[in-house]
């Protein structure tokens, strides 16, 4: 019960419409006791889930996030530095080139389905090549 008011005094302290990760919510209990808070508090409309393990707290009408502030909160849950990938279409480019957004990230790849629709791909570089030869890195 204790995760559970936890979690609930976490997320309200956050503004409305907040994005906030799983991660973020570790250090107040088991994980599988916070997923089926989580869950639960979805199923009630309490929280909008965006992407695996990426929440916001409802507002009256929930503003979608862009593709770029779920992939920045998802890369900072695992302490990832992100850098977008340019998406410059080409002239034979589908509709499915763009249902995809492309980023550079120090670490493993991945790729997760935001809203439904768009699938974010991270992928995994070595850090010094996130920022390019002549940028100083942060």
């Amino acid at each position: 019960m204790a995760t559970v008011t936890g979690i609930r005094k976490h997320i309200r302290a956050l503004p409305r419409g907040a994005l906030f990760a799983t991660q973020d919510l570790c250090s107040l209990g088991k994980r599988d006791s916070i997923d089926q808070c989580l869950s639960r508090m979805v199923a009630k409309g309490e929280i909008v889930r965006w992407a695996r393990g990426v929440f916001a707290r409802a507002e009256k009408v929930n503003r979608i996030p862009s593709a770029e502030e779920v992939a920045r909160v998802k890369a900072r849950a695992f302490g990832k530095q992100i850098v977008k990938v340019g998406n410059a279409k080409s002239p034979g480019s589908t509709a499915q080139a763009n249902r995809s957004t492309n980023y550079l990230v120090n670490g493993r790849s991945s790729s997760f389905v935001f809203n439904g629709r768009v699938r974010i791909r991270m992928h995994g570089t070595a850090r010094r090549d996130l920022f390019g030869p002549n940028k100083p890195l942060p």
